[in-house]
């Protein structure tokens, strides 16, 4: 009777998924999408996870240091908000913590975590997810322009729906694709083209203050930076030749 609704209903679906253990604390028996955690760990996966937290309780904790609330981790995960608290709840007695900031201390420099969270920067949907609770939509009209050639780069863009041109370099950004970072990140942070709306437009906008704060506090988000850059550059390459 101590739980509250969500809680409660966060219980009954671990229960649900793997049984209670006769102390009435849930057992959680999920199945794990890192390694079988049925097995014996090894001695790499053992040197990687040294805690021995769960596949499930690791991916909520890559989500938590990824700076979600437990509502966007249920959502994102497909569950309750009470089992998200749950599973933070027994990764905070494995991990000796009491909160979110001292787990995040911890887990940063896990092996399992930080495996986890490059395999996730290297897909789009997954940028997508972890990039959006920090930004701001915008919509605008065919023909207008975001910026020109030489400005101050001073936003990133994901793009909804539409399409954007980019004139100087006879290329066009789709719907899914993120644009503009080269003026944010270069050393001069000027734009190094014309970005027009070739149809209305919804974009998702992170401005550059933003940016360069995600840029070292999320390696993902790092990785990800640097592997568009790299193509733009090999683009660019493959033009001139």
């Amino acid at each position: 009777m101590s739980y509250s609704e969500t809680q409660a209903l966060g219980l009954l679906q671990v229960a649900l998924s793997g049984g209670v253990k006769g102390n009435g604390s849930p057992a959680v028996t999920e199945t794990p999408t890192i390694q079988d955690t049925s097995a014996p760990p090894s001695r790499k996966n053992s040197q990687s996870n040294p805690y021995g937290l769960t596949a499930r309780e690791l991916e909520v904790l890559v989500k938590t240091h990824e700076g979600l609330t437990n509502l966007q981790i249920g959502k994102r995960l497909g569950m309750q908000e009470g089992t998200v608290k749950i599973h933070l709840s027994n990764a905070y007695k494995k991990l000796g913590v009491e909160n979110r900031v001292q787990a995040i201390r911890i887990v940063e420099r896990l092996e399992a975590i930080q495996r986890m969270e490059m395999d996730h920067a290297q897909q789009s949907v997954s940028v997508r997810d972890w990039l959006l609770p920090h930004m701001s939509d915008e919509s605008h009209r065919k023909g207008d322009i975001l910026f020109r050639k030489g400005e101050p780069g001073r936003a990133l863009y994901f793009i909804q729906k539409g399409r954007i041109a980019l004139p100087e370099i006879d290329k066009f950004m789709e719907e899914g694709e993120i644009f503009g970072e080269i003026g944010i990140f270069a050393p001069a942070h000027a734009r190094t083209c014309t970005a027009r709306c070739d149809s209305d437009v919804k974009l998702f906008c992170l401005t550059a203050e933003q940016a360069r704060r995600l840029y070292f506090e999320n390696p993902q988000f790092a990785y990800h930076v640097m592997q568009l850059i790299a193509q733009r550059l090999l683009d660019d390459q493959h033009r001139v030749h």
